[in-house]
């Protein structure tokens, strides 16, 4: 029985840090949010165009050699979602 406090207690804990990193990244993917608006305006105003396919894939390729825990497809698939919304902000259908 002690035992199984012990779990149950510890499995708070660590969930509780799980949610205080869910909740900074949120806050991150809104202040990029944020910057890939402003970023979409320049472009609008200058007649530039919003996608940048190569520098998606430098984007993914520094984010893949900074993962230690998540497998690099994984990591791709993450960074792609996010860059596809980041677009959709800007106004690009993706």
């Amino acid at each position: 029985m002690k035992e199984k406090k012990l779990f149950e207690k510890e499995l708070v804990v660590i969930r509780n840090k799980i949610d205080k990193i869910d909740d900074r990244i949120i806050n991150l993917l809104n202040k990029r949010g944020i910057l890939a608006q402003k970023i979409g305006n320049l472009k609008k105003k200058e007649n530039k165009d919003i996608q940048h396919p190569q520098r998606e894939e430098e984007i993914i390729k520094r984010k893949k050699k900074k993962a230690k825990t998540f497998d690099h497809m994984k990591i791709e698939k993450i960074w792609k979602e996010i860059m596809d919304a980041c677009k959709l902000i800007q106004g690009v259908k993706v």
